[in-house]
């Protein structure tokens, strides 16, 4: 087997096992899921309900359910098969509707392009095998923007953003996702680190400590 597709497979496998679990690794998966649909809507070039959103790496849809609730049309992809079948469920017991698939990042080629990319995976630059390619891939996907997050301990903020430029994408910018995940904390504390976010010189702090950072990119001709 090439070592590629069984890196695939046993993450496929390693998700297909967590999935009945995985948003309860979060303290308050409602604070998580609700800061990136509003990183989708405010950060960078504005949607509004009604717009597209194509979502990588979509778990057990935790963001997805959130993302249809705020109006989006979504589309939502993981590699992991359970994992998309929780996320269905998820999505239906809430009365929503969103196009769940079972796809690779790093061959996913769907012929249509969508108003959004949304790629907090925790974290997207770990699990593509190429990080160039797909983002290029993802390019092809985007009319407007991209969000991506990445381990800034593992890989340099410079890195990250330069891989992020080669793949197409200008106006760049990015902000630590500063949503705790193991501790629940309340609304004004979360509004205060999210203001913290985009504080220069503060926001680097928590770059070498632990959580990730979120690139937004844009394609030619958006703000």
């Amino acid at each position: 087997m090439h070592p590629d597709h069984a890196r695939r497979e046993a993450t496929r496998r390693k998700y297909d096992a967590i999935a009945p679990d995985y948003s309860s690794r979060y303290a308050n998966p409602t604070a998580v899921a609700t800061r990136q649909v509003k990183m989708i809507r405010r950060w960078g070039a504005p949607l509004e309900p009604g717009a597209s959103v194509l979502e990588v790496g979509c778990a057990d849809g935790l963001v997805t359910e959130a993302l249809a609730a705020a109006g989006f049309v979504v589309t939502a992809v993981d590699l992991s098969p359970v994992m998309v079948e929780r996320a269905q469920e998820r999505v239906r017991a809430a009365g929503l509707r969103a196009t769940l698939l079972v796809g690779d990042i790093d061959t996913l080629e769907l012929g249509k392009r969508f108003d959004a990319v949304l790629g907090v995976m925790w974290t997207f630059f770990a699990y593509a095998s190429d990080p160039q390619r797909t983002l290029t891939r993802l390019a092809g996907h985007s009319k407007t923007k991209l969000l991506v997050d990445f381990n800034p301990r593992t890989i340099p903020l410079s890195s990250a953003i330069a891989t992020v430029h080669a793949a197409g994408f200008s106006n760049i910018s990015w902000r630590p996702f500063l949503v705790p995940q193991r501790h629940r904390l309340p609304a004004v504390a979360l509004a205060g680190l999210e203001a913290a976010e985009l504080v220069p010189g503060i926001r680097r702090i928590p770059l070498g400590l632990r959580g990730n950072a979120v690139i937004k990119a844009e394609l030619s001709g958006q703000r």
